[in-house]
């Protein structure tokens, strides 16, 4: 009883996780007994309309209400058929399947609610047919496989609805083995596909009439035996053999090109199926469904038992159905199983996430399912409502039908034959709901949505506009072919008032895809608005600037269904999918620079481009782009002042803005600075001075460093003013070790601060009338303490700034007293100022260190005495001296052993090629 409890409540939250609820007062219609063979196979109209046809080869129509208002016999007198296909619905009032009987003849029928005609065919057919009404010749073409001794292959019939005969019955292509598989049709009625038993695969060109064109044949051999239905997906077949190999067969390709998983056993009752999202299934004789992920190999992400739930030996009965919830991000599987005594109609979910399956529903049957008998689904209205009918039979010739809160078939081949009509392949006349493809723009390069939202232009632009169109995928012809709709890339859709938004391409899930073609670029204003120039940019423009132009660059190679030439090019085809679809463009981006150059006696100004291919850009200082614009050679770039557009930032103007002291240049795009819109003004002075700090390329532990103080000719004094620590590299001032100062100049000890990490040392010149030349002034040397190891190389000297606040102001005899005017900073890395076995630190490597280090060796061995001083090697980034010596930094193991010997011995002897603390050539 307990048990009994616990899956009541189950079952409770299945019903109440998807509601599925049958369409007609009872489950289930049982059909007029014929007393003969049992059993049957279905197809479905749009109408909700049920087409029936039984083993005996009566056909019946049951209507959405569950009126039987067809109820057209058998032309065969109610005989048993040893094989009966399910029903194909075409041209609307036709419907076509094949039979074979006991005696080795095959019939392939077509009848209307009248009318009943067949052609004999010698041997055994294929599972089903694939057939299309074509409109424009009132003609049905009809394909099915065969076998029998001494002939294999494919039959072409002809049927001319308007004189209801048989006017082709002889195009033949033969195969290597027999056909047992459905053949599918290519989706623009150019190629037939088909899988003999043996393992061949054959596509098989159609002329202009839809005969075989047997002098243009691919064939690829898989090896194997293959008796499973196939499905067709996004240009793939895939197929999967009776001992489990799954293949994905390019149509025009060759053998090398298929790729192969092996999975266990197939069933060849259920088919191969493919959802939305291009995940397969296969169903195996062991009741195992395998879900196999398709990118650039297969893989398999996930399997399931029905033994899990079910210990009474069931089995697929037939091919399930997918179809799935649009608001969940899980696909349900309709499957039918067969039992010893009885069958099931049951439904998984699984979760796209995890992968994890759920039993969401089941019935028991009471009988057993054939294997015509598979599920098919229509909507119960309107196509776009999450409404829909499935429907299958049982071999007591019952017709269940149900209601379910989903759609479907959700995918490119979510059921048997494809749609619910079973033609075989991707039909355009195929009842099927509609999707969108939405085209988001971003640049290429900073990854920026050209959308309104984060945009704001000051013209209420966003977006890249091109040309598209919607056509069936059996159309031929590029673009240029059709009438087109220009649309918006990033579409604005969030207007209260729909009809406001921008359109959206909207197709045929499966059955439509979209010609594309970008030609147009698109200018914009993001910077220089009005408000810009009238606050910041003053007299440099008095008009607002184009100041961003964004172009089609190339597709996205992960949009599924994309069909390109090559990826840069601005044509393409996206086919519509079974759920909504968001395809991103890359585009080149362009945006205006404009630079005011602040001289001491003049202004000037120029306009460049930030280039669509260029990922960042130098500004020079004293190297206009433009030849007219020079630079005095006494002039001082003391400061700059940068404005860049601003896409990520909150506040009301829109832009961010950067301070930069005495910097020679400035490469945009990198570190904080980006590929944007910017306005630049440099300001110069005469040059007074130049403060240089030497820091170590690769710094750790105590470190050498030095400050060097230039000053120009005229100078009376110079002042610096030095703030030697850092958290963010956690550096910090250990002592400063020497000062030497040029006999012209004095320091002035008075006001001398040497307090923990901030320095300030002032020196006069001693004839107080100004030096004669330029002169350097004082050398500083410093340690330097590094908590961690640090890379001090930097290409954007901006950098520097952030991590050392190192200021020099020079007087000169006949300037102003303006501490403003600071003097010229510059900062170098030095990789000799880092020497791993220094220990002493005077610059080499000699015998001296030697003993230090044994020293040091024969404590951590003998003592266990640690000191991290000597702990050198092993090195990271290290190469020795006679190979490009690099310092590298020591990986500190914690131990004083043979890898901290071998650096040493390396290094050994070694003194740096220069002497100049100057050395930048790293």
């Amino acid at each position: 009883m307990k048990k009994l409890v616990i899956l009541i409540l189950v079952f409770s939250v299945f019903l109440f996780a998807l509601d599925i609820s049958p369409l007609w007062e009872n489950d289930y219609i049982t059909l007029s007994p014929t007393g003969y063979v049992k059993g049957g196979a279905v197809a479905l109209k749009q109408t909700g309309d049920v087409h029936v046809i039984t083993k005996d080869a009566y056909y019946y129509v049951i209507n959405r209400l569950g009126n039987i208002v067809g109820n057209y016999g058998s032309p065969d007198g109610g005989i048993g058929w040893k094989h009966i296909s399910y029903p194909i619905i075409v041209g609307g009032n036709y419907i076509v399947y094949v039979t074979s009987n006991y005696d080795g003849k095959s019939y392939v029928n077509v009848r209307t609610s009248s009318t009943s005609k067949r052609a004999e065919l010698i041997g055994n057919v294929s599972r089903a047919a694939v057939a299309f009404y074509d409109s424009s010749t009132g003609n049905i073409h009809i394909y099915v496989g065969i076998g029998v001794d001494g002939g294999h292959g494919v039959y072409h019939l002809v049927y001319d609805v308007g004189t209801d005969t048989f006017t082709v019955t002889n195009d033949f292509y033969a195969t290597d083995a027999p056909v047992e598989i459905t053949p599918i049709l290519s989706p623009k009625k150019d190629a037939l596909f088909v899988l003999d038993y043996r393992g061949n695969f054959y596509q098989i060109a159609l002329d202009n009439s839809y005969n075989f064109d047997s002098s243009s044949v691919n064939k690829i051999q898989l090896g194997g035996e293959f008796e499973t239905p196939m499905a067709y997906s996004e240009g793939f077949i895939y197929a999967v053999s009776r001992n489990g190999t799954l293949y994905k067969i390019p149509p025009e390709g060759t053998n090398s090109d298929v790729d192969v998983i092996q999975l266990g056993s197939s069933s060849m009752a259920a088919g191969v199926l493919v959802d939305s999202k291009g995940y397969v299934y296969v169903f195996d004789d062991l009741g195992t469904i395998h879900i196999i992920r398709v990118s650039d190999d297969l893989f398999k992400v996930a399997s399931h038992s029905i033994y899990d739930e079910f210990k009474e030996g069931f089995r697929f009965a037939t091919t399930p159905l997918l179809f799935k919830k649009t608001t969940e991000d899980k696909i349900y599987i309709f499957t039918l199983l067969n039992g010893e005594t009885f069958g099931k109609a049951v439904v998984y979910s699984m979760d796209y996430n995890d992968y994890t399956f759920d039993v969401e529903w089941e019935k028991d049957l009471g009988e057993n399912i054939p294997t015509i008998g598979s599920p098919a689904m229509v909507p119960l209205s309107s196509v776009n409502d999450e409404r829909y009918i499935i429907a299958f039979t049982t071999n007591q010739d019952k017709v269940y039908a149900y209601t379910v809160d989903a759609k479907g078939p959700y995918g490119f081949w979510a059921m048997e034959a494809q749609n619910s009509y079973r033609t075989g392949f991707v039909d355009s006349n195929a009842p099927t709901f509609q999707t969108s493809i939405t085209l988001k723009a971003k640049d290429w390069y900073s990854g920026i949505e050209i959308s309104k939202d984060v945009l704001n232009e000051t013209n209420g632009k966003y977006g890249v506009l091109f040309d598209a169109t919607v056509v069936s995928i059996s159309d031929s012809g590029d673009i240029s072919s059709f009438s087109t709709y220009e649309y918006k890339t990033n579409p604005n859709v969030d207007n209260s008032d729909s009809s406001a938004n921008d359109p959206i391409p909207i197709g045929r899930a499966g059955l439509d895809k979209l010609l594309i073609r970008f030609a147009t670029e698109t200018t914009m204003t993001l910077l220089f608005n009005d408000s810009f120039i009238t606050n910041v940019t003053n007299d440099v423009t008095s008009a607002p600037l184009v100041d961003a132009t964004f172009s089609f660059r190339q597709f996205d190679s992960g949009i599924p269904g994309l069909d390109v030439p090559y990826i840069e090019s601005p044509l393409a085809t996206i086919l519509f999918g079974y759920e909504d679809k968001d395809a991103e463009v890359l585009v080149d981006s362009t945006y205006a620079i404009l630079i005011k150059y602040n001289l001491p006696d003049s202004v000037a100004s120029e306009l460049i481009s930030f280039g669509k291919d260029e990922t960042s850009k130098t500004i020079d200082a004293y190297n206009p782009f433009t030849p007219s614009i020079t630079i005095p050679s006494t002039a001082f770039a003391y400061r700059w002042k940068v404005y860049q557009w601003d896409y990520s930032s909150n506040n009301l103007t829109g832009y961010k803005s950067f301070d930069y002291r005495s910097i020679d240049s400035l490469d945009l795009g990198i570190d904080d600075t980006g590929r944007a819109p910017t306005y630049i003004e440099i300001f110069y002075t005469e040059l007074t001075g130049t403060v240089t700090f030497v820091v170590p390329m690769y710094a750790e532990n105590k470190a050498r460093a030095f400050i060097l103080i230039d000053a120009a000719k005229g100078a009376l004094s110079s002042t610096l003013y030095a703030t030697l620590t850092n958290s963010e590299i956690s550096m910090s001032l250990a002592t400063v070790t020497s000062i030497d100062i040029n006999p012209s100049f004095v320091e002035n000890t008075d006001l001398r601060i040497m307090n923990n990490d901030y320095l300030k040392f002032v020196f006069e010149e001693t004839s107080k009338s100004g030096i004669s030349q330029d002169t350097r002034v004082a050398t500083i040397s410093l340690w330097l303490d590094f908590a961690t190891n640090t890379f001090l190389y930097f290409n954007n000297q901006a950098r520097y700034f952030e991590l050392f606040d190192i200021e020099l102001y020079t007087q000169l005899k006949n300037n102003p007293v303006e501490k403003g005017l600071l003097s010229k900073n510059r900062f170098i890395a030095n990789k000799y100022l880092t020497l791993p076995g220094d220990f002493n630190l005077d610059g080499v490597i000699d015998i001296d260190d030697y003993i230090m280090f044994r020293n040091a060796l024969y404590n951590y061995q003998v003592n266990g005495i640690y000191d991290s001083l000597y702990d050198i090697g092993p090195r990271t980034d290290f190469s020795p001296p006679n190979r490009g010596y690099i310092p590298g930094f020591s990986e500190k193991d914690g131990k004083i052993d043979e890898y901290d010997l071998n650096v040493f011995l390396v290094m050994y002897g070694y003194t740096p090629p220069s002497t100049n603390i100057e050395y930048s050539g790293n």
